[in-house]
Order: structure tokens, then C-alpha cells, then sequence
């Protein structure tokens, strides 16, 4: 279990959450609304999200930017996807100075699969991947 500290987040919508509460694989994105690989991978996501949403907890979040600027990225943008700020520190197996950064943790919150930049999530090998975790 890679939790040594819980993970505090808070949604646009103002709702918090901790990772320790959540009970199912989590598909967390890292990003930054200035980063461009970010951007251009996020319809990709959306559409693996829209995918998943029901049996994967997805966590797009940006550590360091406002929950305003994330709000208005996400409308002018037409997302509908789980943006978040963090509230507390994020846990040291987590960080990351690479934008985008994808981590994909099983239901016992163990890294499953780890990488930086820009992908299409959009794809049969990601659903196997995720297929398997919600199987397990």
C-alpha cells in the first residue's frame, strides 16, 4: 500500500475528497492548464473517462493552480471530467516535476502503471489495463 500520507483533493465543485476513501482502481492524470502536451491529451482522457466512470475513480489534478483558473479551463473546454486542486501534500510516490504524469493505482492502492507525457488513453490497451484491475 503506497499511501505512508493520505491524499487530501478538492474538486471545481468545491468537494473533497481522500484518496484512503476511495475503493476502486484510480486512474490520476497530473497536469497543468498552461502545459500543452496536457491539453492535447485530455480528449482522450474524457473519452476513457466517459468509458469508465462508473468503475474507475478518475483524479485530474493540478497541484498548483486555483480552483477558479481549473473551473474556467474545464468550461471553456466543455470537460465534464473530475478536476481537482490538492489540499495537502501530495504523497512522495505521487510527485512528480513532469507535466503530463499518469498513474494508475489498483484497488489496494498499489502503482500499477506509472508514466510521464503525453498519450492517447483512448485505446484497447488501456481498457485491458483497466478491465484487469476492476476484475481483481
Amino acid at each position: 500500500n503506497f499511501l505512508y500520507s493520505d491524499w487530501k483533493l478538492q474538486n471545481i465543485n468545491e468537494n473533497k475528497i481522500l484518496i484512503s476513501e476511495i475503493n476502486k482502481p484510480i486512474f490520476i492524470n497530473i497536469w497543468a492548464t498552461w502545459c500543452g502536451p496536457c491539453r492535447t491529451e485530455m480528449p482522450s482522457i474524457n473519452n476513457l473517462y466517459n468509458k469508465y466512470k462508473k468503475d474507475v475513480e478518475f483524479i485530474l489534478v493540478s497541484p498548483h493552480e486555483t480552483i477558479e483558473v481549473l473551473k474556467e479551463f474545464a468550461q471553456n473546454n466543455a470537460y465534464n471530467l473530475p478536476i481537482y486542486t490538492c489540499i495537502s501534500q501530495t504523497p512522495i510516490q505521487l510527485q512528480t516535476n513532469s507535466y503530463p504524469t499518469t498513474i494508475i493505482i489498483d484497488k489496494n492502492k498499489n502503482i500499477t502503471y506509472k508514466i510521464t507525457g503525453a498519450h492517447d488513453w483512448n485505446t484497447e490497451e488501456v481498457y485491458s489495463i483497466l478491465d484487469e484491475l476492476i476484475n481483481k
